[in-house]
């Protein structure tokens, strides 16, 4: 009788009291059944349960709830933004990063340029800083005597050359070079003439004295310089980016840009090395889902396109699209891995992409040999066909650089033809 009362209860007010029993029922199977579904849930049961009889989701507790989301997601969005905007602002930042190390290995002042004092060669008269002030400073001194920057390019090889024409580009703040056509006709007019060309790759460099490095190369008899692009994502390692290039594009305007992109989906970045003045750009196969659209952008856009061949490619990758491309790349090595020169597949591999343009019926193209090129093994190389050697290490590193490149063309004494 005490926990069923309502059967019993005779009085005319039946029905006032029936219906404060079912309310009363129903309120407490509603509060037993949410607090068992959210026992679970301890930091959740406060929102549904703060009010003294139990649940009770009404019309104000509902807007603060939707108030409450609509705050969160206006939070997010809003922290979304914010971080795309600095990372669109931030996305290249190989002339930061090399002011950056480049400023705490001289902890000189008068060794110290800040941002606001950019000092600018001779070709640029326009005021705009190619690649920073690091960049074009090193760029602007080919002596390097104390102190360490100079104010103008004194290179033989560049003072009394024009500047290809510039246009100013969203690039992280610097100004781009326009491809040079000249060095591409070049590149191109070069197919299948078996004609040997050296290419020191910038990367091994001295980055403390660029200028003077690369200007002992050119001087030296380099018709190519090789830049090697690394992501830290397809390749390992990081190495530099645009900037870079374009600032050497002003101190170099008659000498074949050789860009290698190791990076993951090039046909992002591609733009970016044209407008700093890219001659020949090359991908890995493996880093795009659509080759031949890449080479069709490279090549639309006024570039001799090439294709990178690693130790673990085959020559098949590239089989429908030998006749679109000027360069193909084939490493000697496992790019930013070092390890064992894999010296046979890729003597193999020339030889057999020789067979597959006379097959085809096509100019061969550039054959350019990369990773390890050195005196030693340029003969072999060259009797298998290369024609482009990439060389970093033997150039940079030895006293006379004219020397040493001509050592590596003297392998076309010994080729067989």
């Amino acid at each position: 009788l005490i926990s069923h009362p309502a059967p019993f209860i005779t009085r005319k007010t039946d029905t006032i009291v029936n219906a404060a029993w079912l309310r009363h029922e129903n309120e407490r199977k509603g509060r037993i059944l949410f607090e068992t579904m959210f026992r679970e849930l301890p930091t959740a049961t406060p929102l549904f349960f703060f009010y003294p009889r139990g649940l009770k989701i009404t019309t104000a507790s509902l807007r603060r709830g939707l108030a409450l989301a609509a705050l969160g997601v206006g939070v997010v969005c809003g922290v979304g933004l914010v971080l795309t905007a600095w990372c669109q602002n931030g996305h290249d930042t190989a002339g930061t990063d090399m002011q950056m190390a480049m400023t705490m290995m001289m902890p000189e002042k008068n060794m110290i340029i800040p941002r606001t004092k950019m000092i600018m060669p001779k070709s640029n008269p326009t005021g705009i800083n190619s690649a920073g002030p690091i960049a074009s400073s090193v760029l602007s001194s080919s002596k390097f005597s104390p102190p360490l920057f100079s104010s103008s390019l004194s290179s033989s090889s560049s003072s009394s050359r024009p500047s290809s024409p510039s246009r100013k580009s969203r690039h992280g703040g610097v100004a781009v070079r326009a491809s040079s056509k000249p060095n591409v006709e070049k590149v191109k007019e070069g197919k299948g003439t078996g004609k040997i060309v050296v290419s020191p790759s910038v990367a091994k460099a001295n980055m403390l004295r660029l200028g003077e490095d690369l200007s002992g190369a050119v001087d030296g008899g380099a018709e190519w310089l090789h830049f090697s692009i690394q992501d830290g994502r397809m390749v390992p390692k990081i190495s530099f980016g645009a900037p870079v290039v374009a600032a050497c594009r002003d101190a170099f305007p008659d000498t074949v840009f050789d860009v290698k992109l190791g990076v993951i989906e090039p046909e992002h970045r591609i733009n970016d090395f044209i407008k700093a003045g890219a001659d020949i750009i090359s991908v890995h196969p493996e880093a795009t889902l659509q080759l031949p659209a890449v080479i069709n952008k490279i090549r639309d856009a006024g570039c001799s396109p090439g294709v990178v061949i690693n130790p673990g490619t085959s020559l098949s990758t590239i089989e429908h699209i030998v006749q679109d491309i000027d360069v193909v790349v084939i490493m000697l090595v496992n790019p930013g891995w070092g390890g064992p020169k894999y010296m046979q597949e890729a003597i193999s591999k020339i030889k057999g992409l020789k067979m597959m343009c006379e097959a085809k019926g096509v100019r061969t193209p550039w054959i350019e040999v990369d990773g390890g090129v050195s005196p030693s093994n340029a003969v072999e190389l060259t009797q298998a066909g290369a024609t482009a050697l990439v060389a970093g290490g033997s150039v940079f590193t030895a006293k006379n650089k004219a020397e040493a490149i001509a050592a590596l063309k003297d392998a076309n004494k010994h080729r067989i033809a």
